[in-house]
């Protein structure tokens, strides 16, 4: 069982304590703070992905307002691949009746040449 104490109300009007604070013995060594052990913790990990994610999420909106079409990679391959310093988006497909959804075909009209589409027999 985790070891819980009360908060002071000075505490609990700050949301508690940090991590740091509730363990310092692990936080702290040789009497410094040991940043690696502060932000591996999670909730520290989590803050700052919660701010990066909101980051990025402020950016690609702005980018939108001037006028840019955003699209998520995942939905235009599978893969980004290197050969010969020529860098081409990847995707795979069963056969080659396979369809092409709208952002791919954005994506292959776009891109030309460094969009590929590989086809791959099916397993029998």
């Amino acid at each position: 069982m985790r070891y819980q104490r009360n908060f002071t109300p000075e505490e609990r009007r700050r949301g508690g304590l940090k991590t740091h604070e509730l363990h310092p013995e692990v936080c702290k060594q040789n009497g410094k703070q040991n940043l690696a052990r502060y932000y591996a913790d999670s909730t520290v990990q989590r803050k700052r992905a919660e701010r990066r994610i909101y980051v990025e999420q402020a950016t690609r909106e702005q980018l939108r307002l001037e006028g840019w079409t955003i699209i998520a990679l995942r939905h235009i391959c599978d893969s980004v691949g290197i050969k010969d310093g020529r860098m081409c988006l990847l995707e795979f497909k069963r056969d080659e009746n396979a369809p092409l959804t709208d952002n791919q075909k954005l994506a292959k009209t776009s891109f030309g040449d460094n969009y590929k589409v590989v086809y791959y027999p099916r397993r029998r």
